[in-house]
């Protein structure tokens, strides 16, 4: 496969394509390498590719409450939240009863306070709270305020005391300094205490949320074809073979069988002479409806990769009970340097190549380089296939019995002439010399 750099660079990275589990000759791709135009090996190193962690960040709006004006409006307030990672939604809360009960009972006529309902963020991690406020009379000041949570709307606890709000007017724009940071422990309500004779009037609190989840670089490969084995023999089994060394982590079924519940099996084995043996067991089903529904259609799998697959089960279900098969599996990471000159070609499928490459120079580099060194900016081109040396067969001469008999013939001939000669010759060496030669 041609590699196309995009951008130049001292050394490249990319996720080894789907072609080169199906045709590299070894199942741990200890075949592959990259050759330069010279067609010299440059220096690679081939791990997994691991799972990433990201976050998303998010606004919320909390509900607020000013305890002064709770009495004289309905207790009730909406709360939109607003994601940063792309799509916008919006949903509406209404305040909590709780929240309702303790208001109703209060009886502080205290401008200076401040009612919060953090509820919306108990599956949630808040970082931070941002205030919006105005001022009867513009200009630049500065003020403080005490935040306080609680979980039950009795117990205060002092989260943030006398913390520093700032207001300054350049006259272009307002420059606030509004930010609350939060501990990692967040509180279920809050309440702000604002310090001085004048306060202002706080419009809006938001809530900095972050989320972490996993970003897992899974390919999925669906199953085309698979055999259904004859239940007098085998029980219930289905049998596939992946076409490829696919480094397998899960699989998926889609079921044909209603309100399904089942103890299934999942085998492999690496080849056809290989015993089969167990990878993993686990109960898979899907029944009820709506909110009683329940559904697990996956089996996770040690990274496998073997080529013949089989799910068997004791259950006395039919045994088209699966209609669907899919196998997610993880491409590994393939880093090179950019030594020599280019085009770089990544090949594969041979089998005289049977040792992994030295990771040696990796480890030889400095730790920032072995982070910041490589680059994406490589782009795969279509897979070729190397011609096989054409071994030209032996012609073989068929011998005609004619010539074979004519060439004895002047052999024979010849051979006769030679005795005479050496007989005549021996004559008269022997005449000259005297004696008789019989």
């Amino acid at each position: 496969m041609p590699l196309h750099l995009t951008q130049k660079a001292d050394g490249y990275r990319l996720s080894i394509p789907a072609a080169v589990y199906l045709h590299a000759h070894n199942a741990d791709l200890r075949d592959v390498r990259i050759l330069n135009a010279a067609g010299d090996e440059v220096p690679i190193r081939i791990t997994m590719d691991e799972d990433q962690w990201r976050q998303t960040w998010s606004a919320v709006t909390l509900p607020l409450f000013n305890l002064q004006t709770t009495k004289d409006f309905p207790i009730n307030s909406q709360q939109v939240k607003t994601t940063w990672t792309g799509d916008q939604q919006s949903i509406t809360v209404t305040t909590n009863e709780a929240v309702k009960r303790f208001l109703q009972s209060q009886e502080q006529t205290s401008r200076n306070q401040v009612l919060l309902d953090a509820t919306v963020l108990s599956h949630q991690s808040a970082v931070a709270l941002e205030l919006d406020w105005t001022f009867a009379t513009a200009g630049n000041r500065v003020f403080y305020v005490d935040l306080l949570g609680s979980t039950d709307l009795a117990d205060w606890q002092v989260v943030l005391p006398r913390h520093k709000l700032v207001e300054v007017n350049t006259g272009q724009r307002v420059v606030y300094e509004n930010r609350l940071n939060l501990p990692q422990r967040t509180h279920r309500y809050y309440q702000l205490r604002f310090h001085g004779p004048v306060v202002p009037v706080v419009n809006r609190v938001t809530a900095v949320t972050v989320q972490q989840h996993v970003d897992r670089p899974l390919r999925w490969l669906p199953i085309d074809r698979f055999e259904a084995l004859d239940p007098a023999l085998h029980g219930h089994v289905l049998q596939w073979d992946t076409g490829g060394h696919y480094p397998v982590e899960a699989v998926k079924l889609s079921f044909d069988y209603q309100n399904l519940m089942a103890d299934v099996q999942l085998q492999s084995r690496p080849n056809d002479q290989a015993p089969w043996r167990v990878v993993a067991q686990s109960g898979i089903y899907e029944v009820g409806s709506g909110e009683l529904s329940m559904f697990n259609d996956r089996l996770a799998v040690p990274t496998n990769h073997h080529r013949h697959w089989r799910l068997r089960t004791e259950s006395t279900i039919n045994s088209q009970w699966v209609d669907g098969i899919e196998m997610a599996w993880r491409a590994h990471l393939l880093q090179f340097l950019a030594q020599g000159a280019g085009p770089y070609t990544l090949v594969f499928g041979d089998e005289q190549v049977n040792a992994w490459p030295d990771n040696a120079w990796y480890q030889a580099l400095d730790p920032d380089l072995q982070t910041g060194l490589f680059v994406d900016a490589v782009q795969v081109g279509p897979m070729t296939t190397t011609p096989e040396p054409v071994i030209e067969p032996e012609t073989s001469v068929q011998e005609d019995p004619i010539s074979r008999w004519v060439f004895w013939g002047l052999l024979t001939l010849v051979l006769m002439i030679l005795l005479l000669m050496a007989v005549r010759l021996l004559r008269e060496v022997a005449s000259g010399s005297g004696e008789s030669v019989d």
